[in-house]
């Protein structure tokens, strides 16, 4: 594993886009934090939910679809005041303290609006690796060297950012699948259309109303990767 200044030196010279957390709806690039050196690892966790309530009388459990889970993002930021390189931190006084580079950090991404009532919510971008409005949930600061008056010199955080989505937005992501909609699905291997009718619609008899419209007559014969028609059914 190469060391930061190696690891910097190796970014710089490839020319590499950076992570950048930037406040949404401010435009001004000098507000935005662009990290000097780019994560290893990236963790981006997608959720789904399922209702596994057991229905009185049922011995097992039918898993039912109940709504996705936000999305979190988890990587770590090191912040250097060795001088190993510089830290975009256009607020500071002092770019190469570690205090304001952690504090900068903290007024983007932690600390109380006043205004809002809330902490802000800001944009990860990086490339086609992330682009997502959502909020820091979690901070974890790693003091690891130190000057000799204990202040700190080195410190890795590990944060953990979780997808943020305004309420007039919900409609649009609901409907997206929604089976009021007509909308399509790829075929799975080991798909049969009563068994997509069941995800889709919550109801596998609706098959042949399905098979209808699409001019299907093997329905348990399904070509891996073909896309299906749902229209809209009354139930």
């Amino acid at each position: 594993m190469l060391g930061i200044a190696a690891e910097i030196a190796k970014q710089a010279a490839g020319g590499l886009t950076k992570l950048k957390i930037s406040k949404v709806g401010d435009t001004n690039p000098l507000n935005a934090f662009e990290l000097p050196i780019n994560p290893s690892t990236v963790t981006v966790k997608y959720g789904v939910e399922f209702d596994d309530t057991k229905p009185q009388g049922k011995v097992k459990v039918e898993q039912r679809f109940a709504k996705y889970g936000d999305v979190t993002v988890d990587f770590e930021i090191i912040f250097d005041g060795t001088g190993a390189y510089k830290f975009y931190t256009p607020l500071s006084t002092a770019p190469d303290d570690v205090k304001d580079q952690i504090d900068d950090f903290k007024k983007l991404c932690y600390d109380y609006d006043g205004k809002k009532h809330e902490p802000n919510v800001v944009t990860l971008s990086w490339g086609s690796t992330l682009s997502l409005d959502c909020r820091l949930t979690s901070l974890s600061l790693k003091y690891e060297l130190f000057k000799s008056n204990g202040d700190p010199l080195r410190v890795r955080a590990n944060v953990t950012f979780r997808e943020h989505t305004e309420s007039e937005d919900e409609p649009a992501i609901i409907n997206k699948n929604s089976p009021d909609l007509s909308h399509f699905h790829s075929v799975r291997e080991g798909d049969t259309l009563p068994l997509m009718c069941n995800r889709v619609y919550g109801n596998s008899s609706l098959y042949l109303e399905v098979a209808k419209v699409n001019g299907i007559t093997n329905f348990r014969n399904l070509r891996p990767g073909s896309e299906i028609l749902f229209p809209p059914i009354k139930k």
